[in-house]
């Protein structure tokens, strides 16, 4: 007798499109209130990529102390997972 099996991969894929909705919603609040200034929302969008922060300073207009702080502050917001020494989006 065949017993039919869920594909896992399709399985997971709908996991994670649900944890990431919800996860969304979560956050939305505190996205809104942290980007709405134009220079954190540069950072942000710039956060993750492979600038080294001083040329991510420069581009923003922020210095290299309050990058690192507002990195912090959004790793305990929960927006930001620190890799090593960087940050990654956990949105992206």
């Amino acid at each position: 007798m065949k017993t039919m099996q869920p594909d896992i991969g399709l399985l997971l894929q709908r996991t994670n499109d649900l944890l990431e909705t919800l996860v969304r919603l979560q956050l939305r609040p505190i996205i809104e209130s942290e980007l709405s200034d134009t220079k954190k929302k540069k950072l942000y969008e710039l956060t993750g990529g492979s600038l080294p922060i001083k040329q991510i300073s420069e581009r923003v207009g922020l210095a290299t102390g309050t990058i690192s702080q507002t990195w912090q502050r959004w790793e305990d917001a929960g927006l930001l997972i620190k890799n090593g020494k960087s940050y990654r989006k956990v949105l992206s």
